[in-house]
């Protein structure tokens, strides 16, 4: 049986490879930012609190371990509310998952506030209006680069679909790059 162009294990594969995709730009992200931010602050900057062999082996050090608990991260956060969508995508009419998808982000967004909230250790305060709105923005990306993902795929063209992951990973290596040189907020 064919749903939305595409047939369901594909559209669980495809969710599931766009989590993938999300993660390795929220990787290249964090790796990027940390170097930056090493390379600026005791090469560049001389910061006379650490020494440069100390300075030269935290890229080697820090870097790939803040980027395995960054996918780690993602996968936990994320995963829940991917498979959801996956789940309204696959029962939906060929013609009408993205309405689907749409009426459905609401609910993926407490399911995605809820796994950052309950899943990864921190202090927070509950479901507040502000915590919605971000788990509410941030799923509405992950959905719509999910949705263009398969849409390409529905479409016959996997090699436009790769190139929006590869345009997201770019994306996630220049804001990381930014936030390592301080130009943008944490």
């Amino acid at each position: 049986m064919q749903d939305c162009g595409v047939a369901r294990r594909q559209v669980v594969t495809s969710f599931l490879a766009s989590l993938f995709w999300i993660a390795a730009a929220l990787a290249c992200f964090a790796f990027l930012s940390s170097v930056t931010d090493i390379v600026q602050t005791d090469f560049i900057g001389i910061n006379p609190n650490r020494s440069q062999r100390h300075a030269a082996s935290l890229p080697f050090i820090f870097a790939p371990i803040e980027t395995i608990v960054a996918v780690f991260g993602v996968l936990l956060v994320l995963g829940p509310s991917q498979l959801l969508l996956s789940a309204v995508v696959w029962s939906a009419p060929k013609r009408r998952w993205l309405l689907r998808v749409l009426l459905s982000l609401p609910f993926a967004a407490v399911v995605t506030w809820y796994s950052y909230d309950y899943l990864i250790p921190g202090d927070r305060y509950g479901l507040t209006l502000d915590n919605y709105l971000i788990a509410l923005g941030a799923q509405s990306v992950v959905s719509l680069f999910s949705c263009a993902r398969l849409y390409f795929k529905a479409d016959g063209r996997p090699k436009a679909s790769r190139r929006v992951g590869l345009a997201l990973i770019a994306v996630g290596a220049a804001i990381g790059v930014a936030k390592g040189l301080h130009l943008v907020g944490a």
